[in-house]
């Protein structure tokens, strides 16, 4: 059975038509070369062959890794390029580029380019030469109006008009399903006229749908006559074509295509019902009629190049006001994912959010752009770009798209600076020390963090202050500042105790435990992490941070001599950890051995032989278990893994063991304690370092 090769390409309209010989070098260039462009006026039909070749490079098989087309069109002020490759391709930025991008052969046709071209050439231009020059696999065709770069070389197709044959084939192609007469292909007076639309395909696709038969010619020209007048003698035909279409679209008609214009990615049917109303039907088949609409997949896509000349045919006033509309609804729909997803309740409103990615960020930029345009509406805009990074930030954070997730944040902190109120200032200091922590730039996410924090104490909003205290203490504790991080948990505690950050709350009373534990204040620890765990258990589920607790509850138990409550927490410990998943269980064998260790200790030795059975015995029901189909290989390394756990813990129940310490059979375990610490190793990569820690622990007897 073939495996499907992965892409987003929407259909090509079933009308494409006289640009054969340009598909073909276009294929061949993006085969031969790493970055090839593809330039061209406004709507000389870039956007349709770019996926026309995206379609061609599927069926010969040329990119067996996929081919995905992004588009940029409302990419200005805000936009990485680095955060598409993350999105589409899943690919890990905190790896190397050339690692993060291995693989088979991928395409990427990143269209309408002109505003992140005309707003960030310099960042363009590194990411397409030195950012991901060491990535050959990955080819890249971009689309773009503006000339293409001196040094480009024969990367490049300049689209230009249509012959004038190929112009009256593309004319026919485009005639309405009700026409039932069509062009002969020699029609010379056609030919004539369809010269004064320059041989734009956009162009001649409005005309034929203008037109009627069979008075071709004339009818055209007469059209054409009346929409020029008034308009400068240089006007270009792309224009005196778009203003005919436009020139017989009603009221309802002209606001469905505000609204498509606000939507690079176009609209689907739910979402223009929820936006435009019952009187959609009727504006979309006329608005489709004009052919600046095409319908593929199901989505209605308002033609780039008619996004272009919206405002001033509508008058900017409405077009903005359109623009709100087509917001406010991609607005809400987020806020309300937002929500839903605070109360662990995610649902489709989620894919709603990643289908709908490129339009998301088209508002978010327009509203930051409009932001500094003096004399819109500021609260509004700040709304709509504060409600759409904080929405965002979930989806950012979830598929790491980490500086593209920055970027917005910072932004978004702007933004909150002068139209917000201060919890926001928070939240976006919080979120973007989170995107830093994962950058591995911890300086900036302490930065972050504290801001944060001083933010939020100065505003007395306890929920934000206790999670960007958990977030600084976390940070902390990962860097060894014990010191540092302990009042920023017990902070948190105490802030999110009573609302609903209470699973946050628990978090960091565990981690209060284990500061505690670690400082050697076994009964603080205790009290902390028993307070910690019935937090847990009103319904938070952290699988790893909960079996952590429950083995460094068994450990303080132990050291304040309750053995019974110690050999229960390890038991609980082990019987959660076997239920989760193959990945927590590798993750938790340090804390199996840490507790192993615990009980070699003079005055805790007796527990060591029960919980060595323990141990065996939950690696024997986890063999036995029935894994779900996607987690056959984890499971299996998992096992072995553990087997070599037991195989260890058993050898060191014998040989270090109250009962049998001196005898022949202790001494052979103790002989034999090296090899099996070197099994683990070999399964683990030496992950644990178990052979050390066996010979730390034979040379101290």
């Amino acid at each position: 059975m073939t495996v499907p090769v992965p892409h987003n390409l929407l259909p090509v309209p079933s009308a494409f038509a006289g640009r054969d010989d340009e598909l073909a070098a276009l294929v061949d260039r993006v085969d031969a070369h790493r970055v090839v462009r593809l330039t061209g006026p406004a709507g000389i039909g870039k956007t349709e062959l770019a996926r026309a070749a995206g379609h061609r490079a599927l069926a010969g098989e040329l990119f067996p890794g996929g081919v995905f087309h992004v588009t940029l069109d409302g990419a200005t002020g805000v936009c990485t390029l680095l955060g598409d490759l993350v999105f589409h391709l899943g690919i890990d930025e905190t790896k190397p580029l050339a690692e993060a991008l291995d693989g088979p052969s991928r395409l990427l046709i990143w269209d309408q380019m002109d505003g992140v071209l005309e707003r960030q050439p310099e960042m363009v231009a590194r990411f397409f030469g030195k950012d991901t020059a060491a990535a050959e696999n990955i080819h890249h065709l971009l689309v773009h109006r503006a000339p293409a770069p001196e040094d480009a070389g024969d990367a490049v197709l300049a689209l230009g008009p249509l012959a004038p044959e190929a112009a009256v084939a593309a004319f026919a192609a485009h005639l309405p399903e009700t026409v039932s007469q069509a062009p002969e292909p020699g029609d010379r007076a056609l030919a004539e006229g369809l010269e004064r639309l320059g041989g734009n395909p956009l162009a001649i696709r409005l005309a034929a749908r203008w037109c009627r038969p069979p008075r071709w010619t004339d009818v055209l020209a007469e059209g054409l006559d009346a929409t020029a007048q008034g308009r400068p003698a240089a006007d270009p035909p792309l224009a005196q074509a778009l203003g005919l279409a436009l020139a017989d679209l009603d009221e309802p008609a002209r606001r469905l295509a505000g609204i498509l214009a606000a939507q690079p990615l176009g609209a689907t049917e739910p979402a223009l019902y929820a936006m435009f109303g019952e009187d959609l039907d009727k504006a979309a088949q006329l608005l489709e009629r004009t052919g600046l609409v095409e319908v593929l997949g199901d989505r209605r896509i308002l033609l780039p190049a008619a996004r272009d000349v919206i405002p001033a045919i509508l008058g900017e006033r409405q077009a903005g006001t359109l623009w709100h509309q087509a917001a406010f609804y991609l607005q809400q729909v987020l806020v309300g994912w937002r929500s839903s997803l605070a109360l662990g309740q995610p649902d489709e409103s989620q894919r709603f959010v990643v289908r709908e990615w490129e339009n998301l960020r088209a508002i978010f930029n327009r509203a930051l752009d409009r932001l500094a345009t003096p004399g819109v509406d500021d609260e509004d805009d700040a709304r709509v770009a504060m409600d759409c990074g904080g929405a965002m930030f979930n989806v950012m954070y979830g598929r790491r798209m980490l500086r593209e997730g920055v970027a917005w944040m910072e932004a978004c902190r702007s933004v909150a600076g002068r139209y917000g109120e201060p919890g926001d200032v928070g939240t976006f200091h919080d979120f973007a020390g989170l995107f830093e922590v994962r950058l591995d730039r911890p300086d900036a996410a302490r930065e972050d963090f504290e801001q944060a924090v001083a933010v939020y104490r100065e505003a007395q909003f306890a929920l934000g202050l206790g999670s960007a205290c958990y977030h600084l203490g976390l940070l902390l504790y990962e860097r060894d500042d014990t010191d540092a991080a302990l009042p920023c948990f017990e902070e948190a505690v105490e802030e999110l105790r009573a609302n609903q950050g209470r699973p946050y709350a628990a978090q960091a009373a565990v981690y209060v435990g284990l500061i505690r534990l670690a400082r050697g204040e076994a009964e603080a620890a205790h009290e902390a992490l028993t307070d910690g765990l019935a937090l847990f258990e009103e319904g938070t589920r952290d699988p790893w941070l909960q079996v952590k607790c429950r083995f460094a509850l068994a450990e303080s138990a132990a050291r304040t001599g309750d053995t019974g409550e110690s050999r229960r927490q390890s038991r609980a410990a082990l019987e959660e950890l076997f239920l989760a998943r193959p990945r927590i269980i590798a993750t938790a064998i340090p804390m199996i051995l840490r507790l192993a260790r615990v009980f070699l200790e003079p005055d805790l030795r007796d527990l060591l032989g029960p919980y060595v059975e323990d141990v065996a015995a939950s690696v024997e029901g986890l063999r036995q278990r029935n894994p779900r189909p996607q987690f056959v290989q984890e499971w299996r390394l998992a096992c072995e893994a553990m087997d070599r756990v037991a195989a260890l813990l058993g050898l060191m129940g014998t040989a270090f063991a109250p009962a049998t310490a001196g005898e022949p059979a202790g001494a052979e375990a103790r002989e034999r304690l090296p090899e099996a610490a070197r099994a683990l190793d070999e399964v683990s990569g030496a992950l644990f370092a178990a052979e050390r820690w066996v010979q730390d622990a034979l040379a101290a007897g």
